[in-house]
């Protein structure tokens, strides 16, 4: 289990005041290993806003508890490749803790939010919402 992280950077910029045609979010493990009786995974989370409207980067560490760290630092270090249960974890932790971070920085920079922020609409039961009924002020 993820014990504690933070972040040790933090980048925004907006290179255009054009609208975003879309939006990548990426995670990136750059690094594993051990510290005492934790696995130190070095991330980066990036969101790009395409065409080349702005980019968010959030760069930190995430402290994972659990079985068999040496196994799995040896196979970060030979393949670049952790169990998918430990990633799927991390990975979430990651998401989870930069997605809060980034969005509040998007919406300092006018630019969309990298998660779907629900919203109340009056559409009738079942019928789905379009793209153009989305709300974003920025």
């Amino acid at each position: 289990m993820i014990v504690r992280g933070h972040f040790t950077s933090i980048e925004s910029s907006r290179k255009e005041e054009a609208k975003p045609q879309n939006l990548n979010v990426n995670v990136n493990i750059d690094a594993v290993r051990e510290n005492a009786d934790l696995l130190e995974f070095t991330y980066t989370y990036t969101v790009n806003y395409k065409p080349d409207v702005g980019i968010i980067k959030i760069s930190g560490k995430a402290l994972y508890k659990g079985e068999e760290h040496g196994k799995i630092v040896e196979s970060w270090s030979k393949d670049k490749k952790i169990p998918p249960e430990v990633g799927k974890e991390v990975v979430n932790s990651i998401m989870w803790n930069c997605s809060i971070q980034a969005t509040n920085l998007a919406a300092s920079m006018g630019l969309h939010p990298p998660v779907m922020v629900p919203s109340v609409g009056n559409k009738p039961v079942g019928e789905k919402m379009k793209s153009d009924d989305l709300r974003y002020f920025g």
